[in-house]
C-alpha cells in the first residue's frame, strides 16, 4: 500500500497509452469522486483517518517498460484523469506552496491519449473554459467529456475557501492506493484480461478486447502480433471518439439528472461490434450469441485447436473490426458534409443502424466506401434502406418486415455469393428482392409483406408514431423550400418538437376556441371515435416547432397560436418553416382549424409520402428489373 503522491513520484511521466479507452466518465462518476473526497475530508476533521481508516483510491496497473521510467496506465486511467481535471480546476484559489507544488508536479507528468493531449493541455491552462481563451476546440467526444468534467469541478469549487481546497488536495495526495507494475505488453495482455475499471461497467467491445487479448496470450502470440493488435485498438478507440453519427453537438452535454447525453445520442460502439459480427460471423442469427461462444465453436469445429489457425482467425476478426470503425468514421464525415441532405440520413434518424450497418460493411468488402465520391452502388444502398425504413415506419408498423426481409436476404446472399461477385450484381439482387417484397401483391410471389396501393393509402391516414414523424416532416419541409426557392435546413438545425395544431387536450375538452373538425363524429360510436383520434393525431394536424415554442403554444386557441408563431418566427433563433404557411402564417385567410383544412393538409403530406417512398416509379433511377448486370 502506498499513496497517490508516491505514485506520482514513482514515474517521470504518467501516460494513458493510445490503445486504452479515452476519457469516458460522465457526471455521475465525477460527482461520486467529489463526494468521496468531501466525505474523506469530513472523516479527517472528525479524526477518523487517524484511527486507521484512510481514504482508499483504488488499484493501478502500470506498464513500465525496460529502460524507461514512464508509467503507462493499463488500469486506473479514468481515475487519474479525473484527478488531473480536479487539480486543474482549482488554479484560481490562493493555495499553499505545498498544494501548488503537488498540482504542478501532477499536471506536468500526466498525459492523456495522444489525440486528446493538445486539447487537454489547452484546457487545463485557461482561466475561463467558457471564454474564447481555449485555443484548441473539442474534436472528439472524449474531449467534450474532459471539458464537461472540468466545467463541473470549476463550478463546484469556485466558492470554496482556499484553506478547504488545500485540505481536499492533501486528502487526495495522501489517499491510499495499490500499484501492480509490469514490464511488457505480453504480461499486460494477460493481467488486463482479469482487470476491470471499477468506475464504469465494461462495454461489450471492451470485454471482447480483453477476451481476444487473452486468446493471443494463451496461444503464444509474439510481440509483433500483440503490437499489431494494440495498434488496431488504438485506431478503433480514436475513431470511436470521432464518429458523430446522429450526435447533435449543439445540445447540452448533460441531462437534468446529470447523465451523459453522449451515451444516449448517436452510434453506440457495441452496435458497431454487433454489426461487424452480423456481417462476417453471426449472419443475422435469430438469437445472438456472444463472440466468446462463437469463437469456442470455431475452435472446436474449423480451427481444431490449431494455435496458428486460431491466431490468424483473431487477426482477421480484429482487422474486420478496425475496418468497420474506420468506414463508419468516413460515413460520419460524409453525413456531416456532403451528405447533409442525402437519403442516407434516414439510417441515422429512423433507426440506430442495427439493420443497415452489417450490409454497409459487407458492401465495403466489395467496394470500399469513398466519402468524397459516392458511387452508384452506395447511392442504391442508401436509397434501398430509406425505402425500407419509411415503409416499415409508415405502413407496416412492425420490425418483422425489416428484419424478416433482411435476414432472408443475408442468408440467400451468403449461400450464393460465389456466383454473384460484383458489387453491381450484389445491389441489383438486393433491390430486386426488396422491390418484390414491397410491391408484388398478386402472381407467383404472393409475398406476405407486400401491400396493395389502396391498403397503403388507408394505413397512411392512421396515426403515425415515433421518429418517422420527424423525418417525413423534415423531408416535406425540404421539398416545400425547394419549390419556393428557400434555403434548405439541415436536419441538425431543424426544430425537433412536434406540435399538434389542434391541441391534444381536445380529446378531453372540445370547447377550446378555433377548432372544429368533428361535426360528423358520433362520440358514442367506437369507430367514429377512432376517426376523431386519427384526425387529432394524424399527419394533417402535425407540424415541427422549436421545443420552447411547443410549450408556449400548449392549449391555446387557434388565433392565439397564430399570433404566438408570428411573433416567434421574427426572432433570429427560430426558422420560419415553409410548413407553417397556410396554418399559422396566413392567419388573415384562416380563422379556424376546420375539418377541410386538416384533411387538405393531411392529403398533401400523405401524397408526398406515397409519391416519394411508396411508388414503384421512383425506383427507376436506381433499379431496372429487366437488366441484371453481368
Amino acid at each position: 500500500m502506498t499513496t497517490l503522491s508516491d505514485l506520482v513520484n514513482c514515474y517521470d511521466q504518467l501516460i494513458v497509452p493510445d490503445f486504452q479507452r479515452a476519457y469516458s466518465w460522465d457526471k455521475k462518476h465525477y460527482t461520486r469522486f467529489l463526494k468521496d473526497i468531501e466525505e474523506a475530508l469530513d472523516d479527517s476533521r472528525a479524526g477518523i483517518a487517524t484511527k486507521g481508516i484512510p481514504y482508499y483510491y483504488g488499484h493501478f496497473l502500470m506498464l513500465k517498460e525496460s529502460g524507461r521510467n514512464d508509467g503507462q496506465m493499463i488500469d486506473g486511467q479514468q481515475r487519474l484523469t479525473t484527478v488531473a481535471l480536479f487539480l486543474a480546476s482549482i488554479h484560481r484559489h490562493n493555495l499553499s506552496a505545498k498544494t501548488v507544488s503537488f498540482i504542478q508536479k501532477f499536471l506536468d507528468k500526466f498525459h492523456t491519449v495522444a489525440y486528446d493531449q493538445e486539447f487537454f493541455s489547452s484546457l487545463i491552462k485557461v482561466k475561463d473554459v467558457d471564454a474564447k481563451e481555449l485555443k484548441v476546440r473539442e474534436t472528439t467526444l472524449s474531449a467534450e467529456r474532459l471539458s464537461a468534467a472540468y466545467r463541473y469541478f470549476s463550478k463546484q469549487l469556485q466558492e470554496r475557501e482556499s484553506t478547504e481546497i488545500d485540505t481536499m488536495v492533501a486528502v487526495l495526495a495522501s489517499a491510499q492506493v495499490t500499484i501492480h507494475e509490469i514490464e511488457n505488453l505480453i504480461e499486460a495482455t494477460h493481467i488486463f484480461t482479469f482487470q476491470n475499471d471499477r468506475g464504469k461497467v465494461l462495454t461489450e467491445l471492451e470485454k471482447v478486447k480483453a477476451f481476444v487479448a487473452f486468446q493471443y496470450y494463451r496461444n503464444g502470440a509474439d510481440f509483433v502480433r500483440l503490437k499489431r493488435f494494440y495498434d488496431r485498438f488504438t485506431n478503433i478507440y480514436q475513431n470511436i471518439e470521432k464518429i458523430r453519427i446522429g450526435v447533435n453537438v449543439e445540445e447540452n452535454l448533460e441531462d437534468s439528472d446529470g447523465s451523459d447525453k453522449l451515451a444516449k445520442l448517436g452510434l453506440n460502439e457495441d452496435q458497431v461490434l454487433y454489426a461487424c459480427l452480423d456481417a462476417f460471423y453471426f449472419h443475422f442469427e435469430k438469437n445472438k450469441r456472444s463472440f466468446e461462444e462463437h469463437f469456442s465453436d470455431a475452435v472446436g469445429k474449423s480451427l481444431k485447436n490449431d494455435k496458428v489457425a486460431i491466431m490468424e482467425y483473431l487477426d482477421t476478426f480484429t482487422a474486420h473490426l478496425e475496418k468497420a470503425f474506420k468506414t463508419l468514421l468516413d460515413f460520419s464525415d460524409y453525413l456531416k458534409d456532403e451528405g447533409q441532405f442525402s437519403v442516407a440520413k434516414s439510417v441515422t434518424i429512423l433507426s440506430k443502424g442495427e439493420s443497415f450497418y452489417p450490409f454497409f460493411f459487407l458492401q465495403n468488402e466489395l467496394e470500399p466506401f469513398n466519402k468524397n465520391k459516392i458511387s452508384f452502388a452506395y447511392q442504391q444502398l442508401f436509397f434501398a434502406f430509406e425505402q425500407l425504413l419509411v415503409r416499415v415506419n409508415c405502413v407496416n408498423h412492425s420490425k418483422r418486415f425489416e428484419h424478416g426481409f433482411l435476414r432472408d436476404w443475408m442468408r440467400w446472399w451468403l449461400d450464393s455469393k460465389e456466383h454473384h461477385g460484383s458489387v453491381a450484381e450484389y445491389m441489383w439482387h438486393f433491390l430486386n428482392r426488396l422491390y418484390i417484397n414491397s410491391f408484388e401483391v398478386e402472381g407467383e410471389w404472393q409475398h406476405p409483406y407486400a401491400l396493395g396501393e389502396s391498403v397503403v393509402y388507408e394505413k397512411l391516414l392512421r396515426r403515425p408514431h415515433g421518429s418517422i414523424v420527424y423525418y417525413i416532416l423534415w423531408r416535406w419541409e425540404l421539398q416545400l423550400r425547394a419549390e419556393q426557392g428557400l434555403e434548405l435546413i439541415r436536419w441538425e438545425d431543424m426544430p425537433k418538437s412536434i406540435e399538434h395544431i389542434a391541441p391534444q387536450s381536445l380529446n378531453r375538452n372540445l370547447e377550446i376556441e378555433g377548432y372544429s373538425f368533428w361535426s360528423d363524429i358520433n362520440f358514442d360510436k367506437e369507430k367514429d371515435l377512432e376517426v376523431f383520434y386519427d384526425r387529432l393525431y394524424g399527419w394533417g394536424n402535425l407540424t415541427l416547432v422549436a421545443k420552447s415554442l411547443n410549450s408556449e403554444l400548449s392549449n391555446k386557441s387557434f388565433k392565439e397560436k397564430q399570433e404566438c408563431v408570428q411573433a416567434c418566427i421574427t426572432k433570429d433563433n427560430h426558422p420560419s418553416l415553409a410548413q407553417y404557411h397556410g396554418v399559422f402564417v396566413e392567419y388573415n385567410k384562416r380563422r379556424s382549424w376546420k375539418r377541410s383544412a386538416l384533411e387538405d393538409r393531411q392529403k398533401q403530406i400523405v401524397d408526398f409520402i406515397t409519391h416519394s417512398y411508396l411508388n414503384w416509379m421512383v425506383w427507376k433511377e436506381y433499379y431496372n428489373p429487366e437488366e441484371m448486370p453481368s
